[in-house]
């Protein structure tokens, strides 16, 4: 039995983010879509030199984006503008 079986059982109760610490893979669309630029502004943001943009992980041939990197991306942006209450 795995550890993850055996946290399973002994707690059922366990959140799906305490077994997928990460999130989900995000796709390119899913990503521009999330943060509202263009493909070519994504790539310009993983290069950015105060906050760069998290760059993708492979699987196969796919570039995936893990989802809470892009959340707290997203987070920094906020808080870095004032805007975090």
């Amino acid at each position: 039995m795995s550890f993850t079986e055996q946290t399973l059982e002994r707690d059922s109760s366990v959140s799906e983010a305490a077994l997928d610490p990460f999130g989900r893979f995000l796709k390119l669309q899913e990503v521009m879509a999330s943060i509202g630029v263009s493909q070519a502004m994504v790539y310009k943001l993983m290069h950015d030199e105060v906050m760069p943009f998290p760059k993708p992980v492979k699987v196969g041939r796919a570039s995936l984006w893990i989802e809470r990197e892009v959340i707290a991306w997203k987070a920094r942006i906020v808080e870095a503008s004032g805007l975090a209450s």
